[in-house]
């Protein structure tokens, strides 16, 4: 396992699948690409065996605040606790910091169990959707994997900072 700043590899066909596979729709998924190809959003992979398998994007809400996009798991891949550890690498590195990811109903179960607080928010193309908060400092991600090498995503997110 290891994770992997993907600036730069956008249009490889495994990044492409997870952003479509988070946003639901191609031109969702074109809008977050661009996002992360100007770096406006830091994309950050989960690698095992070469193979890109997931994935998290990564932007600053205010000087106090992460906010997570295009959280997935390539279908192969998923209930082996990739998300989780995706997320407890974020919430173990932003301990000063709040978490705050948006989703569907799909997503609200897994941000929960994650430790999130999850709350209505106004709907999209006829959806419900969910805001998610971790606060600062709220402890570690329940039943989380064991823990994970957090230079390249440490680095990664204090880059946004500057």
């Amino acid at each position: 396992m290891a994770l992997v700043d993907l600036h730069g590899r956008e249009d490889e066909v495994a990044v492409r699948l997870l952003l479509r596979l988070a946003a639901g729709s191609r031109a969702s998924a074109q809008e977050a690409a661009r996002r992360y190809a100007t770096k406006e959003w830091l994309l950050i992979g989960w690698e095992e065996a070469g193979e890109i398998v997931g994935c998290v994007g990564i932007s600053r809400e205010g000087e106090d605040t992460l906010e997570l996009h295009s959280v997935a798991v390539a279908n192969d891949w998923q209930s082996r606790g990739i998300g989780r550890a995706l997320i407890e690498a974020l919430v173990e590195v932003a301990d000063r910091a709040a978490v705050v990811a948006e989703t569907d109903e799909d997503g609200a179960g897994f941000y929960h169990s994650c430790g999130f607080e999850v709350e209505a928010a106004a709907p999209k193309a006829g959806r419900a959707r969910f805001r998610c908060l971790r606060g600062p400092g709220a402890g570690p991600v329940p039943r989380a994997q064991p823990g994970i090498i957090l230079g390249e995503i440490e680095q990664a997110i204090r880059r946004l900072g500057r």
